[in-house]
């Protein structure tokens, strides 16, 4: 893996400063920008290249992002990789939610993908925080009979003071690509949301080309 670029926060800079002009609702979430449109896709690009230097050419591999947020990431890393290789690129898709137990957080996977049995496979999510979900999705797909597993998070984001079992889980789930470290701001975690992050069940920031934190 390359040397991974930390996102920090940029002084000063909104996202009118960009030519993004949100809802007033919105513009309140925001603490500060992290990372431009320019930046993420300057990212994705050399991300498709470390990609493709990894698979034989026109070897047929299956992009698996986890719904819903890794599907920003998925197209434009597809998008990407056709620039950048002549690789046979299909997608699939899986989608798995946290539920917090009694004694420990539990993942339900809620949708299968269909076509990995015996293929190359590139899993996609759009942060790793406590690293269950991704650990747990390279189990199954074991399990569901892919021949090599490599993932990719596009934000590598740090938790705050994480137990062991966190620390565990975080290196289960290891990703084999990473987009951005997003470091602790004031010896906290930021709180992210855009290219693919929601923010709260009111106002959306998914949809956001940009990298933003909210209060």
């Amino acid at each position: 893996m390359s040397n991974i670029p930390v996102a920090k926060p940029k002084d000063g800079v909104t996202l009118e400063d960009y030519g993004i002009v949100p809802p007033p609702e919105v513009r309140e979430l925001i603490a500060y920008v992290l990372l431009s449109e320019e930046e993420i896709q300057r990212r994705v690009g050399e991300l498709a290249e470390e990609i493709a230097r990894i698979y034989a050419e026109e070897e047929e591999l299956i992009l698996l992002p986890i719904l819903t947020g890794a599907v920003f990431l998925a197209t434009d890393i597809g998008r990407a990789l056709a620039r950048s290789s002549s690789l046979n690129i299909k997608y699939d898709l899986t989608k798995a939610s946290s539920y917090e137990s009694k004694t420990q957080q539990e993942i339900r996977i809620q949708l299968e993908p269909v076509g990995v049995h015996g293929k190359s496979v590139l899993l996609l999510d759009d942060v790793l925080d406590r690293g269950t979900t991704m650990a747990t999705l390279k189990g199954k797909l074991r399990e569901w009979g892919a021949k090599d597993i490599k993932t990719c998070v596009m934000f590598n984001k740090l938790p705050n003071d994480p137990d062991q079992e966190v620390l565990a889980q975080r290196k289960a789930a290891s990703p084999d690509f990473v987009g951005f470290e997003i470091p602790l701001v004031d010896g906290e975690s930021p709180w992210i949301g855009g290219y693919g992050l929601d923010s709260t069940s009111t106002y959306h920031l998914r949809h956001l080309p940009c990298l933003v934190a909210i209060k």
